[in-house]
């Protein structure tokens, strides 16, 4: 940063002497500096009175500078004095103030006039001479007539003449140097030993770096009168106050009359001293102009000219006043850099009202002090003279005397600081600069306002990111560092809270608290147990934040203050449960505090830290769980030696982590696993190895000996026996217990057998016929394309991943068949699990560690192979000298293809004559090898990973790999041994058992390179630059006494003692979804939402109505779509004109609004479909959706999808929450972007729909019965969405019933079965209102549960309900006025209405075969649609298929209006009332629906509007 640190006052005044070409005064005197100059009388005296005055001047604006001034001087006067300024200040900037009223104006050059030496002529002076003198950043002030002459001639000269100019220079200075040879005086001039082009360089430079300031333009005379200063300008540069004083009176005369100018003179008080009159107005100056200075310039000139400097700050403030004053008196004030004109910005009227309460309370002062007064008469009427021009005598009230005067402080910074928090209530937030944050800044130098300034600027910061950047612009951080060393206690929480909003945002400020321990403010903060725990987040953030800075010293100053054991007191509180943030970053700070400093390691080993973290992984926010990963991952990560009791603690740790994460319902968790779980693995690196080939070896083994039964007479792979799409693996196998139960069974087998056939046919058809399906499965979502499958790229990518797929299923197989107690298998199991998982991002990252331990396996195997083959081409190459092979050419040297062939095959160097070479040269690998000369990588291609024979692969990598178009070459050492990064040797006698010998010095530069990683941390951080003053309770915003009054609300200081006292604890609402966006939406809906659903309740109530009293039917089919695929599962948008259908593959949002097309009998999906979400899983877990749930109807509305295997998804399609609209991408600023070896694992944009989550409900839970051969196809999972509760609730062929909890993304309860008998569920339904479950199974039994009951104790059901009725299709429990009604229905199409709480007979039953053989005798009748019907429906069914039993396909009900729907086999559907035993509507579905063997319905929540579809890829909508 540069500063001034010089200053060279020059002064041609010549005292006595007018000089030509300038204005006189009317009576021939000059006042400068307070002097009068009266022409024709001299005083040598005078001058350097003058002189030194105005050094006095200067040394206000900065009393450090060196000053040197020299008055009436000569050019070689000047000369010395600049250079030896210059040289004083090295690289630092100098200032030069030429005062010129005593010589002519500046010559239209600009050259400069000055004397010689007995000051009897004018002498010119170059400008350029000035700047070669000058030589550096300089600051210019030129006081005189037409001043603007000279920086114009200084920045503006031409490259002729300067080139000119510096020519004539050098050759001034080689006779001066000719003359030195012969009479040597000293002189040297370093800058004219430069060329003439970089002398040209230096003086472009210089121009830019000048500063310069002029009283006025190149045509302009200063102001000729007999009361103002000649030299004003220079009065307002270095007097402004005075000078504004004195400018305010003599355009105002009435003011000059009353107050008269003499009272100028007299102002008390010292400009430093903000208690007196004198120096709160220059405080208030100084506030209004750098105001004025932040809205009106833009942020690098604030930032470069008004807070890098001090003098050139005040002397850019005084600017601004100057150029006011100077266009009163009708000139124009110059600056370069030139400034926009300022003189009528509307802070210049509070500077005027502050001038002008100034001369008041001066007045006032007078009068107290010195006025005498006298009674006159028995009225006591007082009379006194006035400051008028005649004397008159003024009737005034008697006032009694005051010996003490006491002094007004002003109102200006209570006025600015009101109407700051004006704004901050009321502001745009799209505007971070409101024109008070300067004023603030100046508030904060006050002790009697600061608390309430500090307040402010914290409200400020919390406005978000964009705040921090345009305060730490205006200047706050000096202030802030500085009230480090204040010990009120009401600061304390409002500068914590400042400081960490600004770490925030800029990091690197953290630098500053690590000096002279300033971080130990924060320390004895977070230890201060009279503050909330709620409020300690803040601490911790800051102190998190400065141990990132990450070097020894920092993390033992940590250490040194036992900042784990401050860490541990805080977990233990009672409280702690509430204050989910404080968690959170204290665990990120002992993360942060372990990394790569084994000090910190062993105390936490020593104290068992560590333990209490683990506590945490179980905790029910899910950013504290992957927190205490991260911070577990940091304490295992170790790049140096161990011993026994390290290695011991690490396998726990890194056990219970895998453990605990790898089932975790939050993605966020799971991938903190896997990058905390990679450096476990990299420092273990050849345990994990060696476990990989045995995994390997056993899994070829298996393939190979599987292969067999699957082959033809011919010896092939028989290809028509293998699975169905659906069944390349189950989703369950991506589930833990699934995967080991179905390693026993037939499914996993045949995928193995599919694997091994893949790889012994090279791959490629199998891969091809699996594209070719996954193809086919996404030609109806063609609208989000993820990929381009004809890219040569991605088809390679995509066979690569396939491959590693196949072996990972191979190693879980072989895992999970034995029972194992080895901490390296399971921890390498975890990971194998996790690169099946559904998020993408997971998979990838897991991926991307299986295959950095396969390389390194396949590195080992290279080496090794090529270390026992060196003999053996050693004595080839021999033989081939020796006996004049024909494979040497005539040179005597090996042919290029034979030596390519050897050193491809071999790995070896061979030179030019054929020698093997010790040295380094190029060998050539495929791809995947690292190019950075040490450690040779390999990824085999798609042809390289089959369970071959050792000779099939050796043939082929001589014949093959010379051939193969993936190739690159690098440098490797031709030692051939296999280096690894370095590893801990196990059970290594160490001096100690609890510690190993290490320096504490910097680390060691050896430091891994992590494979994958997450930006957690930032997002945790992110949140912090958003508002959160409300979750801390320091908001104005909930206080109740707010709404007393607004005036006296803003006027007010809150007691923040009392607000982050800990008393306050357990008012505290904990803060959830920290990072994560949250699935469920608890806000409060917009006015369109809310208008909507209370239009869309009356609608419905009303169409309801007029359907059970029968004056409509809802029979009217609205559309009729071709889906070209099969439906799974389909759902209404509640408060949209959208039905989601979901094909399996993928879910298409379709408007059923849209007016239907009556040119075609039958429209396509594609007519109505307005959007596609991609919900397709691979071919390893692409169980078929079963269900679709509509979470957040009112608010931010989001679609779950199920499967029969557990799997669910939450999907946001990106709605507009003000209509029916979707929104565009949304950028978000800061994001970065991660990309990892092609992948992206984060980005910064979202892109909507998107997947928010996706998990197994039932990860852990074994599956129930089914049939054994095909145990994929018997799995079934039901759902059941409660928005109130944000649960989501599932059963299936489990044991249990599982409420998860959607916020906290974990099993909330589980409703455990009293019986293992229990199985084959085929319902569920749930009321969390009323505390209710209901289940029906295929045996017809329904049994109901209240989620209040302790069912892990074994406790049966609440209620059994048992009748005649056959297996239980469908169930509902709809609420009531009193209560809720249970609505079930059978396979042999009894339907029967329950009051479960009080009878177990039903109180209404329906037979729908009757009401179907009297809907069948009226068919013709019936039969009516608003499109043709012929194209739709066949004649009515023959007698006897209405004489036999009739069978429920699907029952579905409205709960909102009580209306029961069902389908028959029959194609009929038929509605009913819940309430009361009535039929409302029959209807014949299409014939194309028959054909189906399932059929379904469902209802919209609230509209009197239903769907029915099938299995044959037709969808039907009707309504009244």
């Amino acid at each position: 940063m540069t500063k001034t640190v010089t200053v060279a006052l020059v002064l041609c005044l010549n005292v006595g002497t007018e000089p030509p070409n300038t204005p006189k005064t009317a009576n021939n005197v000059r006042k400068i500096s307070g002097y009068e100059i009266i022409s024709g009388t001299g005083n040598s005296k005078l001058s350097q009175k003058i002189a030194n005055t105005l050094q006095k001047n200067f040394e206000r604006l900065q009393p450090r500078a060196r000053y040197r001034l020299i008055c009436d001087s000569t050019t070689e006067d000047v000369r010395k004095l600049l250079i030896g300024i210059r040289r004083s200040a090295r690289d630092d900037r100098v200032l030069m103030y030429f005062n010129g009223f005593g010589v002519p104006p500046p010559t239209e050059n600009g050259e400069i006039w000055v004397f010689d030496k007995n000051i009897t002529k004018y002498i010119p002076l170059n400008i350029l001479d000035l700047m070669a003198w000058m030589n550096g950043p300089s600051v210019y002030i030129w006081d005189m007539h037409m001043a603007g002459r000279v920086p114009d001639g200084m920045t503006n000269f031409s490259s002729s003449n300067l080139k000119d100019y510096l020519q004539e220079r050098k050759k001034q200075h080689e006779r001066k140097m000719q003359q030195e040879r012969e009479h040597p005086t000293g002189y040297h001039d370093d800058f004219s030993n430069l060329s003439i082009n970089e002398q040209i360089k230096a003086f472009e430079k210089w121009k830019n770096e000048s500063i310069h300031f002029a009283a006025c333009g190149k045509e302009e005379y200063l102001p000729v009168y007999d009361e103002v200063w000649t030299d004003i300008f220079t009065q307002c540069l270095t007097y402004p106050v005075q000078t504004s004083l004195f400018v305010h009176l003599f355009h105002h005369p009435e003011l000059r009359e009353r107050y008269g100018m003499g009272l100028i003179e007299v102002i008390p008080g010292d400009l430093n001293n903000r208690k007196t009159l004198l120096g709160e107005l220059n405080w208030v100056f100084t506030a209004i102009t750098d105001t004025i200075a932040y809205t009106a310039f833009s942020k690098e000139i604030f930032s470069k000219y008004f807070r890098t400097d001090l003098l050139v700050a005040s002397l850019f403030r005084s600017f601004l006043l100057a150029s006011r004053v100077m266009e009163s008196f009708h000139c124009t004030a110059i600056s370069v850099p030139s400034l926009p004109n300022t003189s009528r910005h509307e802070l210049w009227r509070a500077w005027d009202h502050a001038l002008d309460m100034c001369l008041m309370k001066l007045n006032e002062s007078k009068q107290q002090h010195g006025f005498q007064y006298w009674k006159h008469g028995p009225g006591q009427e007082i009379f006194t003279s006035t400051h008028m021009k005649h004397d008159i005598l003024v009737k005034l009230t008697p006032v009694e005397k005051n010996s003490e005067y006491e002094y007004q402080f002003s109102t200006f910074f209570m006025e600015q600081m009101t109407a700051f928090e004006v704004w901050l209530r009321y502001n745009d937030s799209e505007n971070f600069e409101p024109q008070q944050l300067p004023v603030l800044l100046q508030v904060l130098l006050s002790q009697a306002h600061r608390v309430r300034a500090l307040e402010l600027l914290a409200r400020f910061l919390d406005v978000g990111e964009e705040a921090v950047k345009s305060a730490l612009v205006v200047g706050c951080f000096p202030y802030v560092v500085k009230l480090l060393q204040c010990s009120t206690p009401e600061l304390k929480p409002w500068l914590a809270f400042i400081w960490a909003k600004i770490l925030a945002v800029c990091p690197e400020k953290g630098e500053e608290l690590l000096v002279e321990a300033r971080f130990q403010y924060f320390i004895d903060l977070l230890k201060d147990k009279s503050i909330s725990l709620n409020f300690k987040m803040v601490l911790a953030f800051v102190l998190s934040n400065l141990i990132m800075h990450g070097n020894v010293v920092s993390k033992q100053l940590f250490i040194d203050n036992n900042f784990l054991s401050i860490c541990v007191e805080l977990f233990s509180h009672d409280d702690i449960s509430k204050a989910n943030i404080l968690k959170l970053w204290l665990l990120i700070s002992l993360g942060r505090l372990w990394a790569d400093y084994n000090e910190a390691r062993w105390q936490a080993i020593r104290a068992v830290g560590y333990d209490k973290v683990m506590d945490f992984l179980d905790d029910d926010m899910p950013e504290i769980r992957a927190a205490a990963i991260f911070a577990l991952g940091c304490l295992i990560k170790n790049k140096s030696l161990n011993n026994e009791h390290a290695t011991v603690v690490d396998q726990d740790i890194c056990v219970k982590v895998c453990e605990k994460g790898t089932f975790d319902g939050s993605e966020l968790v799971r991938s903190e696993l896997i990058v905390a779980a990679q450096w476990f693995i990299m420092d273990f690196e050849t345990h994990f190895v060696s476990l990989f080939s045995n995994l390997s070896t056993s899994a070829n083994n298996r393939r190979s000996r599987s292969s067999n039964s699957f082959t033809n007479e011919s010896g092939f792979y028989n290809s028509n026996y293998g699975v169905s799409s659906s069944s390349y693996i189950p989703s369950s196998a991506v589930s833990l217990p699934d995967v080991e139960r179905s390693s026993k069974g037939n499914m996993l087998k045949q995928l193995l057998n599919r694997s091994a056939s893949f790889l012994k046919s090279n791959g490629r058809s199998e891969l091809r016929t699996i594209n070719e399906k996954s193809s086919r499965k996404e030609s109806c979502s063609s609208v989000n394309t993820m990929g381009d499958d004809s890219s040569e790229d991605s088809s390679i990518n995509n066979r690569i991943r396939e491959s590693l797929k196949y072996q990972v299923l191979g190693q879980i197989s072989v895992l999970t068949e034995n029972t194992f107690n080895d901490p390296y298998e399971r921890i390498w199991l975890s990971m194998l699990r996790l690169t099946l998982d559904p998020v993408k991002k997971i998979e990838n990252m897991a991926l991307d560690i299986f295959t950095f331990i396969k390389q390194k396996h396949e590195d080992a195997i290279f080496s090794s192979r090529r270390k026992i083959s060196t003999t053996s081409v050693e004595s080839s190459l021999y033989a081939l000298q020796t006996n004049g092979s024909n494979r040497l050419s005539a040179n005597n040297t090996l042919s290029t293809s034979y030596r390519d062939k050897l050193m491809q095959s071999m790995g070896s160097q061979i030179d030019q004559n054929g020698e093997i070479s010790t040295s380094k040269t190029n060998a050539t690998f495929e791809i995947g090898s690292p190019g950075n000369g040490i450690l040779p990588k390999r990824i085999r291609q798609i042809s390289q990973c089959s369970n071959r024979s050792e000779a099939e692969n050796e043939n082929l990598r001589e014949d093959g790999c010379s051939n193969s178009p993936d190739r690159y070459d690098f440098e490797i050492s031709s030692r051939g041994s296999s280096v690894y990064t370095p590893k801990r040797k196990m059970f290594e006698k160490a001096n100690t058992l609890y510690k190993v010998k290490e320096t504490t010095e910097e680390p060691s530069n050896n430091i891994q390179k992590q494979i994958v990683s997450t930006n957690f941390i930032e997002k945790c951080t992110n949140k912090f630059k958003e508002p959160i003053l409300d979750s801390l309770n320091m908001g104005w915003y909930g206080d109740e006494s707010t709404s007393d009054s607004d005036s006296a609300s803003l006027d007010r200081s809150i007691d923040i003692l009392k607000i982050i006292s800990s008393k306050n604890d357990s008012t505290t609402t904990p803060i959830a979804n920290f990072v994560t966006q949250p699935i469920v939406d608890s806000s409060r809906p917009t006015d369109w939402a809310s208008q909507a659903f209370r239009s869309l309740l009356q609608t419905g109530k009303k169409d309801a109505s007029k359907l059970k009293e029968g004056v409509v039917k809802c029979d009217k089919m609205k559309f009729f779509l071709n889906t070209q695929r099969r439906i799974h599962c389909l759902a209404f948008s509640t408060i949209r004109p959208y039905l989601y259908c979901c094909d399996g593959s993928s879910i298409r949002i379709i408007d059923w609004e849209k007016p239907v097309d009556k040119t075609t009998s039958i429209n396509s999906i594609d007519s109505r479909t307005v959007k596609v979400i991609n919900n397709k899983n691979d071919v390893y877990s692409c169980a078929d959706v079963s269900k679709l749930m509509v979470i957040n109807v009112t608010t931010r509305e989001m679609v779950v999808s199920g499967t029969n295997e557990g799997m669910f998804k939450v999907f946001d399609p990106g709605y507009d929450r003000h209509s029916a609209n979707f929104e565009s991408s949304k950028n978000i600023s800061g994001g970065p972007v991660i990309i990892k070896e092609g992948h992206i694992y984060d980005q910064s944009y979202e892109e909507y729909p998107k997947m928010i989550t996706a998990s197994f409900i039932f990860n852990e839970q074994d599956r129930i019965g089914g049939n054994k051969k095909d145990q994929a196809s018997c799995n079934t999972t039901f759902y059941e969405w409660d928005q109130n509760d944000g649960v989501l609730i599932a059963t299936g062929n489990v044991s249990c019933i599982r409420l998860w909890d959607m916020q906290t993304e974990k099993t909330k309860r589980d409703i455990e079965f009293k019986s293992s008998k229990i199985r084959h569920i085929s319902c569920m339904a749930s009321n969390l209102e009323n505390n209710s479950i209901a289940c029906g199974s295929r045996d017809g039994l329904i049994r109901l549960y209240d989620v209040r009951m302790p069912y892990n104790k074994g406790n049966p059901c609440v209620t059994t309900l048992k009748s005649d009725m056959s297996a239980i299709i469908g169930i509902s429990l709809v609420p009531t006025s009193s209560g809720m009604l249970m609505v079930s229905g059978c396979q042999d199409g009894e339907i029967k209405i329950y009051d479960p709480r009080s009878f177990t007979e039903p109180l209404i039953e329906y037979d729908v075969y009757n009401d179907y053989i009297n809907f069948n005798n009226n068919i013709s009748a019936s039969q009516k649609s608003n499109m043709n019907p012929n194209k739709f429906f066949s004649s009515p069914p023959p007698k006897s298929f209405v004489s036999q039993k009739l069978s429920l396909k699907n029952l579905f009900v409205q709960a909102s209006n009580g209306i029961i729907g069902c389908i028959t086999d029959a194609a009929t559907c038929h509605l009913y009332d819940v309430n009361e035993k009535s039929i409302i509507t029959n209807l014949r579905l299409p014939d194309t629906l028959r054909k189906s063997a399932n059929m379904y319905g469902e209802f919209h929540s609230n509209r009197i509007l239903y769907a029915c579809y099938g299995g044959t890829g037709y969808l039907t909508c009707h309504n009244i």
